[in-house]
């Protein structure tokens, strides 16, 4: 277990102090679409996955004209959407 103040080092790599675990977002997002699938309808999964691939793409545009490369785009913006997205739990 990490100490107060200490990064957090995730499956996908370092995360910093105070943030989400990469891995925990995933679960919560998985789990609403999981549950919009069954309640409501396919539809409300694929609406769900497309918001997110929404958000994840422009992340990425607005990393790459940042000037980060590919892979840091590819990993800040999965990292930002899912951070951003957690906000309110």
């Amino acid at each position: 277990m990490a100490s107060q103040g200490a990064a957090v080092r995730g499956g996908t790599g370092h995360v910093l102090d105070g943030s989400v675990r990469l891995a925990d977002a995933d679960s919560v997002w998985n789990g609403i679409a999981c549950f919009g699938y069954f309640i409501y309808h396919p539809a409300g999964a694929g609406v769900l996955a497309g918001l997110f691939m929404l958000f994840f793409l422009i992340e990425v545009a607005l990393r790459r004209r940042a000037g980060h490369s590919v892979r840091c785009s590819l990993y800040g913006a999965m990292g930002g959407v899912l951070d951003k997205s957690m906000a309110g739990f």
